[in-house]
């Protein structure tokens, strides 16, 4: 930075990359040699402003170094006089205007000179304001530069003057005092802060050195402080207390600072550092002083100035009274006479005046000015003066003013400045629920000038902590302790009793949830209850839950039992609604989740995590009180994977029944079903033995559910058959029976209809059990005894993604609570279709309990077989030879998670040969084949396009060898148009993949109306051999989309048209015009794009190449005929060629 001596920046700053290199080579790149500078070298958290330990003289600029987070002052000094026979005089008068510059500057351009003496920013020179510096300049701290003169051009006679050119030490504080009212933040868990200062900092002179008190707020609670920072130094830590450089020697004052505390050692130097824990008092720092803020390096007027005093200023608050004041003045570029022949610097006399007054609350005065303080003295000083002084007086509240009591002379130095006014109250303040931290720090040769301003404190909370018997203080970060605390805490919580809290729920969660279970952060009001129980939990996958007066929380995580069961019994008629959003394409499974390293606000981390395909909107989610990479990781997948695939939602009505449901309740809906059921009705009852009114098919693993008179369902209970010979009389299962009276509240004799009634339906069939588990959004009543519920499906896809354990549901008695060793699937179907010319084989399998995949085959000849389904599917459809009267054997079984095959279910189909109606033309024959080759190959592009997808989401996960982005975009805009064309390039490697992707998007907006042509190609090559490349171009306009896809893989190969009309030329020859390919037709009945007619070149189609049962024609020209029979289409006239007859009948 270079600048001049008020702090105006004379040239840009340049910053500098981080390596290191000589002054003597930034001077000589950066520095104007015609004129006359100083230049100076500071540290990261320094004031930036030339004190005599960081200015480096001419000859030592080839042996300095510039370190990385170093900073280059280059400070131009005023010009001094020539043609002089004392060749000193140039540098006295440089000194003498450069000095009364810079002091009659500090007054009112604090500001401009802190804005050019930078702080904070590493290898370079900068311009980044100081407010600390600001602060330091405005409290007299100016004197560093008449120091900065001295030294660099006191003349060769004054050299050895080691009295009057003494070294000066300072240090000033800073930081962010809090307004009336603004609230006390609260931390939870191990984190890193910035505390509000409680008070003004203030600083008192002694001597040489200057001493400033500061006291800052860590927050709301008790707290356990590991370790301070000062920028990037280690002011203090928990183990060693304080450490270099703010260990040191003594200071040259008289008052002593001898005493430093820390838990893990202590040191005696300048430095004392006090931890107040709540209701503490501190004898270090005082908290009852009051600091007028408008008194800050103030001049003071000479004698005949106008005004002759400066002030007056209040030295107290409104409706406070005070029996001591402190002021602080000096002579900031010392006292000396330049006026002797000798050229040398003589003694000089110096002398101020300060007076006080009483005044009332609305400051105005009461009483008359009286004396408070005088000092004066002569001396011969090169360096300032700095003087405090603490006066008693009677208690009140009163004004102050001041003034210079020596007449200005063009060659006496004597200038006077009032650098801060304060009142110190007797009553010692004590904050009972407030964490505090006090230091007392001495400025010495060590310190230099250094800025307290950038404090930052390590801190773990001390919370209450339930033992299963009482709470105990100790330091956590467990989350659920942050939400007890919250709610509990009668300072700043809701003041609840422990009857209010779920404390099982909190206790249980304290000791099951061993990783990702911590909050570390600060929670800053003012905030509601709820919400800062919400952030709180919020590292969990948890939210604040209140049921009546109690609160608790609930958590998205898997449950052994489902905590309601929906059935269609309960579920109103005509309420139920199902939506599966297909696209996500919003942003909302694509997730940037941000957080704090350590919970240190200076180390912001992200990390990505997406599932489907990267969006160019990206939901960005800042993670409160997560502190490492793993965390935000989980957190983020939980995110995306939820939006991704929780995209199944059910809203349906419900009678209440006294159940309680709440947001996040685990429920099923529709849990059991009835597969093949026939329906009977109930003639008689004994006991658990039904006498029907129809038979039923004898065989295990049968179930009944009965509907009572209301049309409530009630079961489903096993049934047996005592009697084979009586398929009509079942017995229920006597486990089911009470399980079903227990569940319903109703026993079996209720729900049987009175002889004089209709009859009692039942259902009697195989037991499927449905494994879907929903997750409750929302309840809305309705009315007094119904509610409105809207679910979500739990897909356990998200906790396969979160790789946490999927929890098998409940069952009823007889159905079985273990699964089976090994799944059965209870049966296999498939018939024979005809589509088009294609067969096709339709099937279907029944459920199996323990399944995890399912496997379907089919055989020809019972010997050799093809694979038709492997999956989750019990249903689909498969393609067969076009060979009649062949019986096919299709063959199912499953599969459990540890890879035990269950027994295998056949049935048997028989072959037809496809018939080719007259209507269907040959050409309409070969589009069915192409749009089912069509089909075929856009399948496999679809698979292609998910392995693109994933590749880019490992994009975002994989620890990369290499990778490199290049993003160029350029927009013009005006009114309500925008253009904009955007060009991205991806290209990386990793150990098992290299991808490269390149995109191009040109877009044009106007009024809302937008047309854009993307175009991407993309290639992958796999460790395991695998080559993919894709192209395409896709052209929208407002949403009307048309374009092309392609891709190769090495084996096959695809070039896929969307367009409203595809159309061929060949240029230079007759008859190649542009023509249209395809067009709108009927094909079976049904209009799709089809091959025009009048594209079939004349003899395209031979005969050998026609095949079919069935032809007909309005008119034909075939030559030779070989045939059975000719006949006409009425009959009458009929051709027997095999016979050699004739025929014609008149009916």
């Amino acid at each position: 930075m270079r600048v001049n001596v008020v702090g105006r920046e004379i040239a840009p700053a340049v910053t500098l990359d981080r390596r290191r290199r000589r002054l003597a080579s930034v001077v000589r790149q950066h520095a104007d040699l015609r004129r006359p500078f100083v230049v100076s070298v500071h540290r990261r958290g320094d004031v930036m402003r030339p004190e005599d330990h960081t200015v480096r003289r001419r000859a030592d600029w080839a042996r300095t170094l510039v370190e990385p987070g170093h900073v280059v002052l280059i400070t131009y000094l005023p010009r001094g006089g020539g043609g002089s026979s004392n060749q000193s005089s140039g540098k006295q008068i440089g000194m003498a205007v450069g000095m009364i510059a810079l002091v009659a500057a500090a007054a009112w351009a604090a500001p401009l000179v802190a804005g050019g003496l930078v702080s904070g920013a590493s290898g370079g020179l900068f311009t980044t304001a100081s407010s600390a510096l600001v602060g330091a300049t405005q409290a007299g701290l100016v004197v560093g530069g008449a120091a900065l003169l001295s030294l660099a051009m006191r003349a060769g006679a004054n050299d050895d003057d080691n009295e009057s050119s003494r070294q000066l030490y300072g240090v000033s504080g800073g930081g962010n005092l809090p307004r009336p009212g603004d609230r006390i933040p609260v931390g939870y868990g191990t984190f890193w802060t910035q505390p509000d200062l409680t008070q003004a900092d203030y600083t008192v002179y002694d001597g040489d050195d200057q001493i400033l008190y500061k006291r800052v707020t860590l927050g709301l609670g008790k707290y356990r402080v590991h370790k301070m920072m000062l920028g990037t130094a280690t002011l203090w830590t928990e183990d060693g207390g304080i450490q270099e450089p703010f260990v040191s020697i003594q200071g040259s004052g008289s008052s002593a600072l001898t005493r430093t505390s820390g838990t893990g050692g202590s040191s005696i130097g300048p430095t004392e550092i006090e931890i107040i824990q709540p209701g503490g008092s501190s004898p270090l720092v005082p908290g009852s002083v009051y600091t007028n803020g408008n008194v800050a390096g103030i001049e003071l007027p000479y004698p005949g100035d106008n005004p002759g005093w400066s002030g007056p200023f209040v030295c107290c608050e409104s409706g406070s009274r005070t029996s001591t004041i402190q002021i602080d003045y000096e002579a900031p570029m010392g006292v000396v006479n330049n006026g002797w022949d000798d050229g040398k610097a003589h003694a000089a006399n110096w002398s101020v005046e300060f007076q006080y007054a009483a005044c009332d609350d609305d400051d105005q005065q009461i009483g008359d000015w009286v004396q408070l303080h005088s000092n004066g003295f002569s001396t011969k000083s090169l360096t300032a003066l700095r003087f405090t002084r603490k006066i008693p007086v009677p208690e009140g509240r009163y004004l102050v003013r001041a003034r210079n009591t020596q007449s200005e002379s063009d060659v006496v130095v004597n200038t006077a400045t009032w650098s801060g006014l304060r009142s110190h109250f007797d009553d010692a303040v004590v904050r009972p629920h407030v964490t505090e931290i006090a230091l007392r720090v001495r400025s010495d040769k060590s310190l230099g000038v250094t800025s307290f301003a950038d404090l930052w404190v390590q801190a773990t909370r001390i919370l209450l902590v339930w033992d299963g018997a009482e709470w105990v203080e100790q330091p956590t970060r467990k989350a659920v302790y942050a939400f007890a605390d919250v709610l509990r805490n009668a300072d700043y919580g809701a003041a609840m009793s422990d009857s209010q809290i779920d404390l099982d729920r909190i206790a249980h969660y304290a000791s099951t949830l061993t990783e990702f279970d911590t909050y570390d952060g600060v929670i800053r009001g003012p905030v509601s209850v709820y919400e800062a129980a919400s952030v709180a939990l919020s590292t969990i996958r948890a939210e604040p839950a209140n049921f009546g007066a109690v609160w608790s929380f609930t958590r998205d995580e898997q449950k052994d039992v489902r905590k309601h069961v929906f059935t269609r019994r309960q579920i109103k008629q005509g309420t139920t609604a199902a939506t599966f959003p297909v696209a996500r394409d919003d942003g909302s499974a694509d997730v940037i989740a941000e957080y704090y390293v350590d919970g240190d606000p200076r180390r912001r981390r992200e990390v990505r995590v997406t599932y489907g395909a990267e969006t160019l909107w990206p939901q960005r989610q800042q993670l409160q009180g997560v502190t490492t990479h793993e965390h935000a990781t989980h957190l983020a997948r939980w995110i995306a994977a939820c939006a991704y695939y929780r995209r199944e939602r059910r809203r349906f009505s419900a009678d209440r029944q006294g159940r309680l449901v709440t947001r996040g309740d685990p429920v099923r809906v529709d849990a059991w079903f009835m597969a093949d059921a026939r329906a009977a009705g109930i003639l008689s009852a004994t006991g658990r033995t039904l006498t029907l009114d129809t038979a039923m098919e004898i065989a295990d693993g049968r179930y009944a559910r009965l509907r009572d008179r209301k049309g409530r369902e009630w079961g489903p209970c096993a049934v047996t058959w005592p009697n084979a010979e009586q398929p009509n009389v079942v017995v229920l299962d006597a486990a089911d029976v009470a399980a079903a009276e227990d569940y319903h509240g109703m026993p079996l004799d209720s729900v049987l209809a009175d002889p004089a009634e209709d009859m009692t339906s039942v259902q009697i069939g195989p037991l499927i059990e449905l494994e879907d588990p929903y997750l409750v959004v929302s309840v809305t009543p309705q009315g007094r005894d119904d509610i409105a519920i809207e679910a979500v499906y739990d897909h356990p896809s998200v906790w396969e993604a979160l790789g946490e354990p999927i929890l098998p549901g409940p069952s009823i008695p007889s159905f079985g609570t273990e699964v089976p060793a090994v799944p059965t699937v209870p049966w296999v179907r498939a018939q024979c279709v005809e589509r088009s010319t294609s067969l096709d084989v339709d099937w279907a399998c029944g459920t199996a309990r323990g399944a995890a995949s399912y496997i379907v085959m089919l055989s020809y000849d019972g010997q050799t077989w093809e694979q038709v389904s492997e999956g989750l599917s019990t249903s689909g459809s498969y393609p067969i030879r076009h060979e009649e009267g062949v019986t096919v054997t299709v063959a199912a079984y499953a599969v459990n998670g540890y890879g035990v095959a269950g027994p295998t279910v056949f049935t048997s189909l028989t072959t037809f040969t496809p018939s080719i109606q007259a209507s269907v033309s040959l050409l309409q024959q070969l589009i069915s084949q192409v749009n089912a080759l069509f089909r075929d190959v856009t399948g496999q592009l679809d698979e292609w396009s998910e392995i693109v997808a994933a590749a880019a989401l490992s994009r975002s996960q994989a620890e990369w060898l290499d990778k490199q982005t290049i993003r160029r975009e350029i927009t013009a805009t005006g009114g309500k148009a925008l253009a904009a064309v955007t060009e991205l390039a991806t290209t990386v490697a990793t150990e098992q993949q290299a991808f490269a992707d390149y995109r191009v998007t040109v877009s044009a907006t106007f009024d809302g109306l937008t047309a854009s042509v993307e175009s991407n190609s993309s290639a992958i090559a796999m460790v395991d051999g695998k080559l993919l490349a894709t192209a395409s171009l896709q052209l929208n306009s407002d949403g009307y989309v048309s374009g092309w896809r392609a891709y190769n893989d090495g084996s096959t190969s695809a070039f896929i048209v969307q367009a409203d009309t595809f159309a061929v030329a060949w240029s230079g020859l007759a008859g190649g015009d542009v023509v249209p390919v395809f067009t709108i037709a009927n094909v079976n009945g049904v209009a799709k794009l089809a091959f025009r007619g009048d594209m079939i070149a004349d003899g395209g189609i031979l005969a050998g190449q026609l095949s079919v049962a069935t032809l007909s024609s309005i008119t034909a020209n075939i030559g030779d005929v070989t045939a059975g029979v000719v006949r006409s289409a009425n009959n009458l006239f009929r051709i027997e060629l095999d016979n050699a007859r004739l025929i014609i009948s008149d009916g």
